[in-house]
């Protein structure tokens, strides 16, 4: 997914607001969110409000694990085990919480909101690599996991209205599909002040220079109007304005998610390389995100 910056992005969050919950689906509910498990779609004035059994988002899907405010997630970390919390159904509900399990120094999942490891559940879902899934669609859990924009049992039908389905923009910014010299795209239309595929990178006013970023980071420059932005293009495992903080350090062979963009289904790989580790940030395909115990790219 490619990225815009619009300044006048506001009237197109006034298109998207209120949409009809029998048209377009807003709230994404399926036959997994249902009224019944606590998910509804309620148009009140020039809102969608988007209902799930532990609040409600405004203009976007509600689910446990992706709250606008994370803060808001069901899975809470009080007791400092928590590792990331899950929108899946692969448990027997609609999230689960990854926990260390200090008994063990191992990851485990419980439904309990603050990690209390006493139950712990067990996936009964298997993966099923034989499945012919098609246009980037992952096989998980008994079928094809379908990126956005592509439908059906085996994500064999392109369906350009469904692209900005499960995609989410950050720092306020909106989806948008965008005809490209073959077919559509979507892009996120980023705030002005913002860039990058998912608007996920802050800008600083002015030039680059030697010092705007630290830790090898690359930094690029962008001019709309009179306004220039430098942003800094971070090394796999750091974040931050100058690419100032580390965030995660490979300390064993494996795939793992990326907790600042785990939204967008980020993750990284650690590989052996000598006495260390080589790390590679990859992703997964739109609108799907990177399953920590599967190691898959799921719904």
């Amino acid at each position: 997914m490619k990225s815009l910056i619009v300044v006048l992005v506001f009237t197109l969050f006034s298109c998207a607001s209120g949409q009809s919950c029998s048209s377009g689906n807003p709230c994404q509910l399926d036959a997994t969110y249902t009224p019944a498990a606590g998910y509804q779609c309620i148009v009140h004035a020039s809102e969608t409000i988007c209902t799930c059994p532990i609040g409600f988002e405004l203009n976007r899907p509600c689910r446990p694990c992706t709250r606008t405010n994370p803060a808001d997630n069901i899975c809470k970390n009080g007791t400092g085990r928590l590792i990331m919390c899950l929108d899946t159904v692969d448990f027997g509900s609609t999230y689960a919480c990854l926990c260390n399990d200090p008994r063990t120094n191992q990851e485990a999942v419980t439904l309990d909101p603050n990690c209390d490891l006493s139950v712990t559940e067990t996936s009964s879902m298997p993966t099923t690599p034989s499945l012919n899934c098609q246009n980037g669609g992952v096989p998980a859990n008994g079928f094809c996991n379908c990126p956005s924009g592509s439908v059906g049992p085996f994500c064999g039908t392109l369906d350009n209205s469904k692209l900005c389905d499960r995609i989410i923009c950050k720092n306020s910014g909106a989806c948008a599909i965008r005809k490209k010299a073959a077919g559509y795209e979507s892009v996120c239309l980023c705030r002005a002040g913002y860039s990058g595929e998912a608007c996920e990178l802050t800008g600083t006013a002015g030039f680059c220079s030697s010092t705007s970023c630290q830790n090898n980071g690359a930094c690029r420059e962008e001019v709309i109007g009179a306004t220039r932005n430098a942003y800094c293009h971070c090394q796999a495992g750091y974040s931050g304005t100058k690419c100032e903080i580390r965030h995660f350090t490979c300390t064993k062979p494996g795939k793992f998610s990326d907790s600042n963009m785990s939204d967008q289904g980020d993750y990284f790989e650690c590989t052996p390389l000598g006495a260390g580790f080589r790390i590679e940030q990859k992703s997964c395909p739109d609108g799907l995100r990177f399953n920590t115990l599967s190691g898959l790219c799921t719904y």
